[in-house]
């Protein structure tokens, strides 16, 4: 009777140790993640991913061209590693101290015109061990990110609730676990 033998492929979703990545595999993850960014950017960002144990194939971690006002008032782009609502999850939940989580939930105001304005969102976690938990409340006016029109800016405008409740969420995790959750 012949023996069959299993085939393990690399598994590229576990970029807990990139330094081990074949080379290939890293150059492709470059080619579908942010072709455009530059080599020091890209070492920074993979040095990055690796650090915090992060897996930019299950969108955990980004690499991402943002447009800012440099020190003469234009408009450059820059790139910039960006943990995101599931990675900043991983990550407090990797600590045995974590302990659960309540919200977010957006906060509504009346308006002038007697319709509900989102105005901000709370959330807070709690840590074991320590009887009150960490409670974040964050303003939409302080962080809806707006074009040059001031308008706001994509999903900031077709998704207001959804993305003011990822910055109070990712807020609160930065507050209980400022030892584990620092990118943003």
């Amino acid at each position: 009777m012949e023996e069959k033998s299993e085939v393990t492929l690399p598994a590229v979703r576990d970029l807990s140790n990139l330094s081990t990545r074949p080379p290939a595999e890293i150059i492709l993850l470059k080619k579908a993640i942010s072709p455009m960014a530059p080599e020091a950017e890209w070492g920074l960002f993979l040095l990055q991913a690796r650090a915090y144990g992060l897996d930019p194939v299950k969108n955990q971690i980004q690499l991402i061209p943002r447009r800012q006002k440099n020190h003469q008032g234009n408009w450059i782009e820059k790139w910039q590693t960006l943990v995101g609502r599931q990675g900043n999850r991983v990550i407090a939940q990797r600590n045995p101290a974590y302990d659960g989580i309540d919200g977010p939930e957006p906060i509504f105001e009346d308006g002038k015109d007697g319709k509900k304005v989102l105005t901000g969102a709370w959330c807070q976690v709690w840590r074991k061990g320590i009887p009150r938990p960490f409670k974040v409340t964050v303003l939409f006016k302080e962080y809806c990110e707006v074009n040059q029109d001031g308008s706001p800016r994509a999903l900031w405008g077709s998704k207001p609730v959804t993305m003011i409740c990822k910055v109070a969420e990712d807020q609160a995790h930065r507050m209980g676990f400022p030892e584990d959750v620092g990118l943003y």
